[in-house]
């Protein structure tokens, strides 16, 4: 069900015949840029509109926050200490509920190891209700009659026993699963689950890699085990009957529904914003990425998207999802704004958010 209006859309995720008075949260991700390692100017006009629309009452960002340190993991922890000066009006929001902000892990913030020491340190008060090793990395809370899971998909296999890097998985299922039952047995009639990498990719940037990883150039297509493990996620998450997986990695902003399930990918926080995987068939772009959609099982012929649904909706600009509960109700709006001119991180002269429309 969709309102037509000028650059506005809402999507009705789950309709009621009656509401109840709801609330609102704010997915975003990816702020990563030149200003010790944030996005800051991009990331305070999201911040600032963000708090301006009623209802909301906390903001979750899984991953990627700062560019993360490749040198040394100290540097990653300076970085994210600047991502939470720039997050002070939310933090200080005398509106926001609960910790007010719920960050997750990504990529850029385990480059090193000692990465996660760094983010523990930086988020002491994060829920250490996840599994054991992964306190504080894995968590979930309950908010009004909805539940929220944030999970950790890029980590370092055993922090301080190891080194191996264990990235786009979803580990712990055992976890997620009573995680969710006991949700559920609660009474909470929402489910929403984060995590930083997409179950289903949709940029040409990142088709290679995301929870189904079906690799680059050598490497393309022989670890099918990554799909499988996307396949048994995706599928507990339905078993669940989850509204949502809200995810980033990849810097756009997009939103579809796969086997009933929506997946929300919210990346537009101020990295580098990335073109949506190319379709017009004859071009060199879309025949290098045939493999990959064959791979990914994307449809690709004529009339096709490219994407993993026929109803994928996209916009390549900075911004971020507006989610609304209202009693059984769900519904998605998306609030963005187009890059200068020639840039893929900078703001236009008095850049302005609009609620934007498929």
């Amino acid at each position: 069900m969709m309102r037509s209006a000028a650059l506005a859309f809402l999507l009705v995720i789950r309709a009621a015949v009656c509401a109840a008075a709801g609330f609102s949260f704010v997915a975003m991700s990816d702020s990563r840029g030149a200003f010790k390692g944030v996005n800051a100017p991009v990331l305070r006009l999201l911040v600032e509109h963000a708090l301006s629309r009623p209802g909301v009452r906390f903001i979750a960002f899984p991953g990627d926050m700062v560019n993360g340190g490749k040198v040394s993991a100290r540097r990653t922890r300076s970085e994210l200490e600047e991502w939470r000066r720039v997050m002070a009006p939310a933090y200080e929001s005398p509106v926001l509920a609960g910790l007010k902000v719920y960050p997750g892990i990504g990529n850029h913030e385990v480059y090193r190891f000692g990465g996660v020491a760094a983010f523990r340190k930086v988020f002491p008060e994060l829920p250490q209700n996840g599994p054991e090793g992964e306190e504080g990395l894995i968590y979930s809370f309950d908010h009004g009659n909805a539940h929220f899971v944030m999970l950790d998909t890029n980590q370092w296999e055993v922090e301080g026993r190891g080194r191996e890097q264990a990235w786009r998985k979803v580990r712990h299922l055992g976890w997620l699963r009573a995680d969710l039952a006991a949700a559920r047995g609660r009474g909470l009639e929402h489910i929403f689950v984060f995590g930083h990498e997409p179950a289903f990719p949709v940029s040409a940037h990142h088709v290679g890699d995301g929870l189904p990883n079906v690799g680059w150039d050598d490497e393309f297509g022989k670890d099918p085990s990554f799909r499988e493990e996307r396949d048994a996620f995706w599928a507990l998450l339905k078993e669940f009957d989850a509204a949502a997986y809200v995810c980033g990695h990849e810097h756009a902003n997009a939103i579809e529904s796969v086997q009933g399930l929506h997946q929300i990918l919210a990346g537009g926080a101020g990295a580098p914003l990335y073109e949506f995987l190319p379709c017009a068939k004859g071009g060199e772009r879309y025949r290098e990425m045939v493999p990959y959609y064959k791979a990914l099982g994307y449809p690709h012929g004529e009339g096709d998207n490219c994407q993993a649904s026929a109803d994928f909706w996209g916009s390549r600009s900075f911004g971020y999802f507006l989610i609304r509960i209202d009693g059984k109700a769900v519904t998605a709006e998306y609030w963005g704004v187009e890059p200068k001119d020639g840039s893929r991180t900078n703001l236009p002269k008095g850049a302005e958010l609009r609620l934007m429309r498929s």
